[in-house]
C-alpha cells in the first residue's frame, strides 16, 4: 500500500503500489513541476487503463480502511466472529428487554 500525494485540497490518499503508481513514487516533486496539460494526459491515460482494465497501468484507489487492516483470516473465521458478535448483542439485548417486562 502506498499513500499517494495529492493537491492541497484533496489530500493524500491510499493507493495500492502498481507500476503507474511505482513509476511516480518517489518523483513526486517532478510530476506536480510538469505543465497541467501533461498531467492531464497521465490522468487520462490511467483512467482509459482503469477502463479497460489493465490494473497495472494506473492507480487502485484502496480507501482509508485498508490502513484499519490488522490481520487476514479465512471468510469463515470472519463469518464465525461476526455470529457469535451477533449472538452476543442480541443476548443482551433479549436480557435486557426481560429485565423491563418488555415483550415482543
Amino acid at each position: 500500500m502506498t499513500v499517494r500525494p495529492a493537491p492541497a485540497e484533496d489530500g493524500a490518499g491510499r493507493v495500492l503500489q502498481t507500476r503507474a503508481i511505482a513509476a511516480w513514487l518517489g518523483r513526486e516533486r517532478e510530476l506536480a513541476a510538469l505543465p497541467q496539460s501533461e498531467r492531464d494526459a497521465i490522468a487520462a491515460r490511467w483512467v482509459q487503463a482503469r477502463g479497460e482494465g489493465r490494473r497495472e497501468e494506473t492507480e487502485i484507489i484502496a480507501g482509508q480502511d485498508c490502513g484499519l487492516i490488522r490481520e487476514l483470516l479465512p471468510a469463515a473465521a470472519v463469518v464465525r466472529r461476526i455470529v457469535m458478535e451477533a449472538e452476543g448483542i442480541l443476548g443482551r439485548f433479549a436480557t435486557d428487554r426481560a429485565s423491563r417486562g418488555t415483550v415482543g
